[in-house]
């Protein structure tokens, strides 16, 4: 194996690292969006029957008009915010990001990195459209993946002249219990 090729597995490792991180977020803020869209909706629909339960049972209409007003309000605030169009465009980000880390995983696994230039920039339009449309992601949603993914850094090194390649999955201080993956040679 060549310097260059280890230099590139490792540029593909660490931006696979990368885009997982972006695509987990995103998919987060999807959920998040979706759950407020439902809640609002259905809090918004509760007050409606409510409303229309109490109006028929009290004969002051009052709180039936009270009750739908503030239904009302409640779906105007949630149509302001827009939660559909934020849920599609981070249902966009992270499959778009999903689609590209599938890529990633596949250059690593040993397709030609013959296309793998030509890839990134599609990567790089396709994360600046995403940037463009997308709602920023909350710090929150950042310190939660950092609290359950950690990115360990593979070892790439040649093994023998047949061209195989070792790949380690831990740290070399850890090299003890390490298992390794026999990859044939990354063609280039």
């Amino acid at each position: 194996m060549k310097p260059k090729d280890t230099d590139t597995f490792k540029r593909v490792d660490e931006l696979h690292a990368y885009y997982h991180k972006q695509m987990w977020c995103r998919k987060q803020m999807f959920i998040k969006f979706k759950r407020q869209n439902a809640f609002f909706n259905g809090v918004a629909l509760l007050l409606v029957a409510i409303g229309m339960v109490t109006g028929t049972v009290q004969k002051e209409s009052f709180v039936m008009v009270a009750l739908t007003a503030l239904s009302t309000l409640l779906k105007g605030w949630v149509d302001f915010k827009k939660f559909g169009n934020k849920m599609e465009m981070c249902r966009f980000a992270y499959t778009t990001l999903e689609k590209i880390c599938i890529e990633l995983n596949n250059y690593a696994r040993g397709l030609p990195l013959d296309d793998l230039e030509g890839f990134l920039i599609k990567s790089q339009v396709n994360e600046e459209t995403i940037s463009d449309l997308c709602p920023v992601i909350s710090d929150q949603i950042v310190r939660k993946y950092d609290t359950s993914f950690t990115h360990v850094p593979i070892n790439v090194k040649s093994s023998d002249r047949s061209g195989s390649v070792t790949i380690s999955l831990c740290p070399q201080e850890e090299q003890e219990d390490v298992r390794t993956v026999e990859m044939s040679t990354i063609q280039t």
